[in-house]
């Protein structure tokens, strides 16, 4: 079923501002709701179920139902026909002239229709549209005996080898929809395998060689669901190797253009954010470099890219023991600040750990004070993983605050609404930290004991320190920290750094 509520909000205030002209043009009748209806849909508390009730108190729900199916055919006829558009679309335009083209060759304009066919076929190999570029050369093979500038032996070595790279298009394209289809599997019926098993099976199933790399487009498609599924298993260490040794294929044909360049930036964030889950500082902090570099020779792009960079790059700092330049970067931006997007929210949920990590929890508080939605909403905004960070830091905070009630309430609620997703991925560690916690905060004394100590080495199956993952190594710092009575930062980067020495 259509998230209507997901489309709506991600559409431009221009965009909202038109469609609502459009609703209340097409309308003939004065009683109609589908303005109502798209009014409450901007209200960013509500959800589907609440807006139902409120536009259709007495209970009509199949005059609801009618209501949302006219409401989408509207936005769709909307979208296709008036919705506003950034950049004109380089596909439309190589559409175009192959149409043209395919006219004036008809016409026995061929002068004309190859000028045409050449200009399309430079657009599309700059924008690796090995689609479109079969059918231009199966347009100049056609009508290759009415130009006699047209080398057949030059032509057919192109349009064999383009023929290779989209077969090669497609396998990707393949593999990505089986890679969310387990993905699927994994996050809803609880099916979890290894990374390489997974990699392993989807390859096979699509008969990619792992050398055969190809676009950035390619690449970037299933390195973001392979990235989903590390957040799933907190297991970026086997994903990694996948990325970069993906991207380094590609990196070295180093011709790269326009649409592209968006896919291959895409990449080498994926690939920054990776070497920081597993807590390689210094070489997220050079693929920032590197992307920051991307964004000023395509400054169409930096706005997509620059809060991501500045929150990387000060989780990079922050975990390096630069922790006053680290939120120096975060503060700052913060301050610009009107509209809460996702980027903000990241670097919010990021400035409430660093200062949780530095016991400025007055601080972490304020922060957290800018989080009011509810569950829902930052769910259907930023994913699951958000809001679980979010609920420990909150957690924690409490603690560190000595608000003991909420706490008590905060953890009940977790686990009553979180226990099943936590076993049907394969997390019962974070149920079994839960259980520790409650110690921490109702025996104190407790937790300084030799005894606690042991329990907590037989309570987990411990990961090597290079392939467990940064956020879930904080967490355990923190109960270091209460255990040894040590301060929450020295112990958390006394943890980061067994990885560079095991």
């Amino acid at each position: 079923m259509l998230d209507v509520l997901n489309v709506i909000s991600k559409m431009s205030v221009i965009d909202k501002r038109n469609f609502k002209l459009f609703l209340e043009k097409s309308n003939k009748r004065k009683n109609v709701k589908n303005i109502e209806y798209f009014d409450l849909l901007q209200k960013e508390d509500y959800i589907e179920k609440e807006i139902k009730e409120q536009l259709y108190p007495d209970g009509n729900y199949g005059a609801y139902h009618g209501l949302r199916k006219r409401f989408i055919d509207a936005l769709i006829l909307f979208i296709t026909e008036h919705a506003e558009v950034n950049e004109v679309s380089s596909d439309m335009e190589i559409s175009k002239l192959i149409m043209a083209s395919r006219n004036q060759l008809g016409q026995k304009h061929f002068e004309l229709g190859f000028l045409l066919l050449n200009r399309a076929e430079k657009k599309s190999v700059n924008n690796s549209n090995y689609i479109l570029l079969n059918q231009i050369y199966h347009l100049k093979i056609q009508y290759a005996h009415r130009a006699s500038y047209i080398d057949l032996e030059k032509l057919l070595p192109l349009f064999k080898a383009n023929q290779n790279s989209m077969i090669q298009e497609e396998k990707f394209n393949m593999a990505y929809a089986l890679v969310n289809k387990k993905y699927g599997e994994m996050l809803y019926e609880g099916q979890i395998e290894s990374v390489e098993t997974l990699i392993e099976d989807v390859f096979k199933s699509c008969e990619i060689e792992k050398a055969e790399g190809l676009s950035y487009k390619s690449i970037y498609q299933l390195s973001s669901i392979f990235t989903k599924y590390a957040k799933l298993s907190k297991n970026f260490y086997a994903v990694k190797s996948f990325v970069i040794d993906q991207f380094t294929f590609a990196d070295q044909l180093d011709n790269v253009f326009n649409e592209d360049a968006l896919y291959k930036m895409e990449v080498i964030y994926l690939i920054a954010n990776m070497h920081f889950r597993v807590k390689e500082f210094d070489k997220s902090l050079e693929y920032t470099q590197r992307l920051e570099h991307l964004c000023r020779i395509t400054p169409k792009y930096k706005r997509l890219f620059y809060k991501r960079i500045v929150c990387l790059k000060a989780l990079a700092l922050h975990f390096s023991n630069n922790k006053e330049v680290a939120l120096g970067l975060l503060t700052e931006e913060l301050k610009k600040v009107k509209l809460l997007d996702a980027d903000d929210l990241n670097m919010i949920l990021s400035a409430i750990m660093m200062f949780i990590q530095i016991g400025q929890f007055k601080e972490a508080q304020n922060q957290l004070g800018q989080l009011k939605h509810s569950d829902q909403w930052y769910t259907r905004k930023m994913g699951k993983d958000w809001v679980l960070q979010k609920h420990f830091m909150e957690i924690i905070l409490n603690i560190e605050l000595g608000n003991i009630d909420k706490v008590d309430s905060r953890l009940r609620s977790f686990v009553r609404n979180y226990s099943d997703y936590f076993n049907k991925t394969g997390q019962q560690r974070v149920l079994i930290f839960i259980q520790l916690i409650k110690q921490i905060y109702h025996h104190p004394e407790y937790v300084t004991s030799s005894e606690f100590h042991e329990k907590v080495e037989r309570s987990f199956d411990w990961k090597l320190p290079e392939q467990e993952d940064i956020f879930v190594m904080s967490c355990f710092a923190w109960l270091k920290s209460k255990m040894f009575k040590t301060e929450l930062y020295t112990t958390t980067l006394g943890l980061v750094a067994k990885k560079s020495n095991s």
